[in-house]
């Protein structure tokens, strides 16, 4: 015989036969729910009437034309030597993108695992493949190694400002604004 769990006694109980029940402890009259749900509607909307000027539409400005770009990040490429699966997908990402033929290509940080030259020197020679204009932004793995001395030779400076198609871009540094820590007490990873 099936053990059945206590809460499921209580179900069969409560709403038996599969009909529900009312519970008779709770009375409230239809006229009482409407005086209350009017009330709370009141007051709800009294309370947030302060806020519409904030979440009301507003006009924006509009771009002379389209802009289409592809954003990539995150690849986290290991020399191949020790990991392919992560080179091979940003081969894949870089042929798709190229095929798609943006106006741009913004590559949004971590192309490299660890910061190794040897990681990034490999995220430069696939990136070759997409012939579009690419802008970088620099992310940690990318930096902390040598605090981005062989990044800003391979893939530019940052911060950096652009307009394209009437659409102003910023590429921000974020992790280039911290001090050394690492060299200043020799506990660089290489």
């Amino acid at each position: 015989m099936r053990k059945v769990h206590p809460d499921q006694l209580e179900m069969h109980k409560t709403f038996g036969n599969g009909k529900l029940k009312p519970d008779k402890n709770i009375s409230i009259s239809r006229r009482t729910f409407l005086h209350k749900s009017i009330v709370s509607g009141g007051v709800v909307g009294a309370a947030t009437y302060g806020w519409w000027p904030l979440i009301n539409t507003i006009d924006i400005a509009h771009a002379a034309g389209n802009v289409n770009f592809a954003w990539v990040s995150d690849t986290h490429l290991y020399p191949k030597s020790l990991n392919t699966r992560f080179v091979d997908k940003a081969e894949r990402a870089f042929k798709e993108i190229e095929a798609m033929k943006p106006d741009f290509m913004m590559f949004g940080g971590d192309l490299a695992q660890k910061g190794d030259p040897v990681e990034l020197r490999l995220g430069a020679q696939l990136l070759k493949a997409v012939t579009v204009p690419k802008y970088f932004i620099p992310g940690e793995h990318d930096w902390y190694l040598d605090m981005g001395k062989l990044w800003n030779s391979e893939f530019g400076e940052s911060p950096w400002s652009k307009n394209i198609n009437g659409i102003h871009f910023v590429g921000l540094n974020t992790v280039g604004q911290a001090p050394d820590y690492w060299s200043a007490k020799k506990m660089s990873p290489k």
